[in-house]
């Protein structure tokens, strides 16, 4: 027998899947350089975001390539320092961390830190409200009903709000009198008709707001919407970073945290909810043996 990714498998199964995965295509290489490196880990000295991510990312904040840990806190840090653009699309696959992200990024532009450098402190009344769900001035859309979409309005059919809604709320006063946000999580499940509908607001949004748009599938976005958010991509997050995040928010013991990081396939969103869930691992390890069962030869 042999293993794969931790699982005791047949020789032949075990062969089969090297094969499938040898066929699949790759990514091209990306390069990172030393500058941006060397500047992000001077940027992230102190911070305060208590995140784990890596990213790949393009914009206006000179993010490319394949990105550190560090630079993904650098680069959400030089947002909030410098002044947030109108709109911010993160794009990455499901469960990777891009709406925890985005709610870090919302806490660092309401947080009433005198000092920018500071943001999020995690102690002020608009961070502790913005942890809660509570701050009256970030507002949050997300998929839903049938389908699982997100649709340009309400309806008496179907009373969930939309983007209508959304553009609504942000045209009023801002409840705290600074800034707002407004985070739309799974933004490619909008329909074209609700796409469009937002797209005037991310061309001239009202004073002193910013929309974060998180997508699992880029592509899913009208190329208009796209061309109108600054877009960091982030990447799947190594074994060793998923299990040092388990350990540090004790959702598992180390043997199955080792364990949960490497079934998680570098989201760590996903190895939280299985580190909730055991039973759910269960489910998962019995589809794996069916399906390297059916992979392997008739003895």
């Amino acid at each position: 027998a042999a293993h794969v990714r931790g699982e005791l498998v047949s020789p032949a199964a075990a062969a089969r899947l090297a094969d499938l995965e040898r066929e699949l295509p790759l990514p091209p290489p990306r390069r990172v350089t030393t500058d941006i490196r060397a500047a992000s880990l001077n940027m992230a000295q102190g911070c305060n975001l208590r995140c784990t991510y890596c990213f790949a990312g393009e914009g206006d904040y000179g993010v490319k390539g394949m990105m550190s840990r560090e630079t993904a806190i650098a680069a959400v840090r030089s947002i909030i320092a410098a002044g947030a653009p109108h709109a911010v699309l993160f794009t990455g696959p499901g469960a990777v961390g891009k709406t925890t992200l985005a709610l870090d990024l919302a806490a660092g532009l309401l947080c009433s830190a005198p000092d920018p450098a500071s943001r999020p402190c995690r102690a002020c009344r608009s961070c502790r409200t913005v942890a809660s769900g509570n701050h009256p001035d970030l507002h949050r859309l997300a998929p839903g009903g049938a389908g699982n979409q997100i649709k340009i309005g309400a309806t008496q059919a179907d009373p969930r709000p939309g983007v209508r809604e959304l553009i609504e709320a942000l045209s009023l006063m801002s409840a705290e009198g600074g800034a707002r946000v407004a985070i739309v999580e799974g933004a490619h499940r909008m329909n074209e008709d609700a796409q469009n509908a937002l797209l005037k607001t991310l061309e001239e949004p009202p004073p002193r707001t910013t929309i974060i748009l998180s997508a699992d599938e880029e592509d899913r976005l009208l190329p208009t919407v796209r061309s109108r958010c600054v877009r960091l991509r982030m990447a799947p997050l190594g074994i060793r970073a998923i299990e040092e995040l388990l350990l540090e928010r004790g959702a598992a013991e180390p043997p199955a945290a080792a364990r949960l990081a490497r079934i998680a396939a570098g989201r760590p969103g996903l190895a939280m909810a299985y580190a909730r869930l055991p039973g759910a691992v269960t489910i998962r390890d019995e589809i794996a043996r069916t399906v390297l069962d059916l992979l392997s030869p008739p003895a």
